[in-house]
């Protein structure tokens, strides 16, 4: 992941998520590489549900013949560091407003037919002005009635 820019407008910064294309089908079964392609398939159209407040905005999908490139919402820290900027610990209220915010996430995602299975400190961005995201979809799954 790393920080980029557009060429019209420095100011405003995205997130890059580059996933090596080769490093994704470079496996010894050719079952394990359609499953790495799948994630990133579904990575992918699930980002492209989502339009939530409380969930990280996918802007474009660019591809490279080495790279399949993921331009993103940019979150200033994850929940960890956010955290840590408490020195004396977090109050109920900071915790609550922040697991609510991330709740209506991961139900809207849920409405969308889609389950995170990956949700941890690290994949919750919030920014310095208190924005929460739910970020990285990588391992995620469409809902059926089957799962």
């Amino acid at each position: 992941m790393f920080e980029c820019v557009k060429r019209e407008d420095r100011a405003k910064k995205f997130a890059c998520k580059a996933i090596r294309k080769e490093r994704v089908q470079r496996h010894a079964s050719l079952h394990k590489a359609k499953r790495n392609i799948k994630r990133v398939d579904t990575e992918v159209r699930a980002l492209k549900r989502f339009s939530h407040a409380a969930v990280v905005r996918l802007y474009d999908v660019i591809q490279s013949p080495q790279h399949v490139y993921l331009v993103l919402e940019r979150g200033d820290r994850d929940l960890y560091a956010f955290l840590d900027d408490y020195k004396d610990g977090c109050t109920e209220d900071v915790v609550r407003s922040v697991m609510r915010i991330a709740a209506l996430g991961l139900r809207h995602c849920h409405a969308q037919g889609i389950a995170h299975r990956d949700l941890k400190p690290e994949n919750v961005l919030v920014s310095f002005d208190d924005r929460v995201k739910i970020a990285d979809f990588g391992v995620s799954c469409m809902l059926t009635n089957d799962n």
